[in-house]
């Protein structure tokens, strides 16, 4: 993911010799993101015999938006989700966030939620700490491209909606197991609310 954060369009063996792994562990790889929605494939196109290179690429800004996009289901399962839990508990604290900024934390949490980071978010929705960061054990280096490629999977979560929401900030280990992640309003430049 690190590698396509780069803006470029790289093919699986491109990919592979850059990160010194079997072709068919990223084709893997490549895959879930796609599933995700965090990524898209595109086919070039030959005139000539042989079989035609896939690329594989981030999302560009507002593209894979469409009603059965895997960024709209993963939208769609979100909202459902938060919606459940807001009916189960009705004591949610961002009940009175503009419906934009619900939906972005909505998607964000369910994101965090599955990667295992319990995330807690705070009344203005400004903040969300996460709790269990399955590196932080086994990091002696490399903090900052897994933190960068963390903070820009997250930045790509929140624009899976429109809305005002992005990353701020990305706070890695603010204690033994926990990071910090701060948000701000694209419009604004300033904290979320």
């Amino acid at each position: 993911m690190h590698e396509l954060q780069k803006g470029h369009k790289r093919t699986v063996t491109e990919l592979s010799a850059t990160i010194s792994l079997h072709p068919n562990t990223v084709r893997e790889h490549l895959q879930r993101l796609i599933d995700d929605g965090f990524i898209i494939s595109t086919v070039e196109t030959r005139k000539t015999r042989g079989r035609p290179l896939t690329f594989y690429s981030t999302l560009p800004n507002g593209s894979e938006k469409t009603p059965f996009s895997p960024a709209a289901n993963k939208v769609t399962q979100a909202s459902a989700k938060a919606e459940l839990i807001r009916r189960v508990l009705p004591n949610d604290s961002n009940i009175d966030l503009p419906d934009p900024i619900i939906q972005q934390l909505d998607l964000l949490e369910d994101h965090l939620d599955q990667l295992g980071l319990e995330p807690r978010v705070d009344a203005d929705g400004c903040f969300i700490q996460l709790n269990s960061c399955m590196h932080a054990t086994k990091m002696t280096a490399g903090t900052e491209i897994v933190c960068t490629v963390h903070r820009d999977l997250i930045k790509t979560t929140l624009a899976m909606i429109d809305g005002p929401l992005t990353v701020a900030e990305l706070q890695p280990f603010t204690k033994a197991t926990e990071c910090t992640i701060q948000l701000t309003s694209v419009a604004t430049h300033e904290t979320a609310l």
